[in-house]
């Protein structure tokens, strides 16, 4: 099947010459709850002009941050977003595996402001670092530069290393 020519439509792509599926990891939705868009990546979906909800279709393994300084791999939340992100159940993982750049290991960098929310029923929505041996400086969360964490549901857990970091933010936890 030669697919040079072939245009994807909004479900398909072409990688290396071959058509391929795309697999939809979140999706975002405005304040009236239309949806924005599907994306292939959760960052994207945090970056989407107008997003106020982003809702995890699938759980995620995020590339192993080995240079955290370039922040490869993390998840921001910029100043001035007001995010709610609904884990609905699902995983999202990271490997902060960072032995040269301990202090700047994180896996969701908050400056903005992140809502948590998991409306899976179960409330086993997770973020969390993976690796057994990342220094024990990382942290999964860092609420930091006037950034804000309101936690309704889910976990946020580290293998080793902090969980969750608060630098200058606010954190409140309801559920």
């Amino acid at each position: 099947l030669d697919v040079t020519s072939f245009s994807p439509d909004a479900d398909w792509k072409v990688v290396n010459g071959q058509l391929v599926k795309k697999v939809y990891v979140s999706a975002a939705y405005d304040a009236n709850d239309d949806l924005i868009g599907r994306y292939e990546d959760v960052q994207s979906a945090i970056d989407a002009t107008g997003t106020k909800t982003v809702v995890m279709l699938a759980n995620v393994q995020l590339p192993t941050l080995t240079n955290p300084t370039t922040r490869t791999g993390a998840l921001v939340v910029a100043p001035g977003k007001d995010i709610t992100l609904d884990l609905d159940g699902c995983t999202i993982s990271c490997d902060l595996n960072s032995p040269n750049y301990p202090a700047n290991a994180i896996l969701i960098w908050i400056k903005g402001k992140l809502t948590l929310d998991d409306s899976s029923g179960t409330n086993a929505g997770t973020i969390i670092n993976t690796c057994a041996t990342s220094s024990p400086w990382t942290r999964t969360v860092s609420v930091r530069d006037g950034g804000e964490l309101v936690m309704n549901g889910g976990t946020i857990d580290s293998v080793r290393g902090n969980a969750m970091q608060i630098a200058s933010g606010t954190v409140t936890i309801n559920g």
